[in-house]
C-alpha cells in the first residue's frame, strides 16, 4: 500500500474470449496513504476511486467504486467492487467480486446488471508493477484475459 503519494502510469492488454483481437487501454492512478489505509483514484475504463484497509502485514482489504465515461446509452454508469489482496514480498494476488450495472438503448449491447469476478497474479516493485489476470461474468460465462504493467512515480 502507499506510504505518502503514489503516482502509477501504464496499460492494459485485454483479451477477450470472443472478440477477433486484443484491447489496449492506457491506465493512470494516484494513491495517499500511511501504510494502514490508501486512499487511490484511478482511470481506465472511467474513474474509480478506491480504500485499501492493511488486516495485518501482507494482506488488504480493497473496495471501490467505479463510474465509467461512456455515453449512458452504451456504458456502464456504475460498477462496485470488493477484493483481498494477499503478498509475499513483491508479489501478490488478489481475488475480487464485482457488481456492474448496464443501461442501454441499443440492442447491440442489452441493458443488464451482476456479479462478476476478478483475479489477478501480480509483481508490485519499487519502479515497475505488473499483473496478469482475468475477469469474468457468473451470468453469461463471458471472459476477459488481462495483461497490465505500470510505472511507479
Amino acid at each position: 500500500m502507499a506510504q505518502g503519494r503514489e503516482i502509477v502510469l501504464g496499460g492494459t492488454v485485454l483479451f477477450v474470449s470472443n472478440a477477433s483481437g486484443p484491447g489496449i487501454l492506457p491506465y493512470g492512478a494516484v494513491a495517499f496513504g500511511d501504510g494502514q489505509v490508501e486512499v487511490n483514484v484511478s482511470t481506465q475504463f472511467g474513474l474509480r476511486a478506491g480504500l485499501k484497509a492493511a488486516l495485518e502485514t501482507g494482506a488488504a482489504l480493497d473496495f471501490g467504486l467505479s463510474f465509467p465515461l461512456l455515453p449512458t446509452d452504451l456504458g456502464f454508469p456504475l460498477g462496485i467492487d470488493a477484493g483481498f489482496i494477499w503478498g509475499m514480498d513483491d508479489f501478490y494476488i488478489a481475488p475480487r467480486l464485482v457488481w456492474l450495472g448496464f443501461q442501454s438503448n441499443t440492442t447491440l449491447f442489452p441493458s443488464s446488471s451482476g456479479f462478476g469476478y476478478q483475479a489477478h497474479l501480480g509483481y508490485g516493485g519499487d519502479l515497475f508493477i505488473g499483473e496478469l489476470g482475468l475477469m469474468g461474468s457468473f451470468a453469461t460465462g463471458e471472459l476477459l484475459f488481462i495483461i497490465s504493467g505500470g510505472v511507479r512515480f
